[in-house]
């Protein structure tokens, strides 16, 4: 499984501690170990982003908080991971090949209106967002 790339375990370990939550008692609330917990807030592995979802969720955060993006800075591996989606979810949404849509966040596929108002609707954003990261990715910003 994927890891989220620009996953922090920097801002994982802050929001953390920042509730008042030891290792335990996080993976408790995670369904995942002490062991896993350590190894994302050391940067040994990245949780994918299903796991990032339930990160957020037992810290109440936006996902978005555990990465090391903005808004303004998100690209769209990062705002797919936000929705806890893998690459291989949104190409079948899409109906395309998984390589297809690899193309397409690399910025090496042409992004349609029509793709970038579906990838809003399954990211939780905008279009305008979606454009925004995906000029990112061409590096036209």
């Amino acid at each position: 499984m994927e890891g989220i790339r620009s996953f922090s375990g920097t801002a994982l370990r802050q929001a953390r501690v920042a509730r008042g939550l030891s290792h335990d008692a996080l993976a408790r609330l995670t369904g995942r170990t002490r062991g896993h917990l350590i190894d994302w807030e050391q940067g040994r592995y990245r949780p994918s982003p299903a796991l990032l979802l339930v990160l957020a969720e037992a810290l109440d955060l936006d996902p978005l908080e555990l990465l090391d993006v903005t808004e303004d800075t998100a690209t769209l591996p990062d705002l797919r991971g936000r929705a806890g989606l893998a690459t291989v979810d949104v190409a079948e949404h899409l109906g395309v090949h998984p390589t297809t849509y690899r193309r397409l966040e690399r910025g090496r596929a042409p992004l349609s209106q029509d793709t970038a108002a579906t990838l809003a609707a399954l990211f939780d954003t905008t279009p305008d967002r979606i454009a925004e990261a995906y000029a990112r990715a061409r590096g036209d910003q």
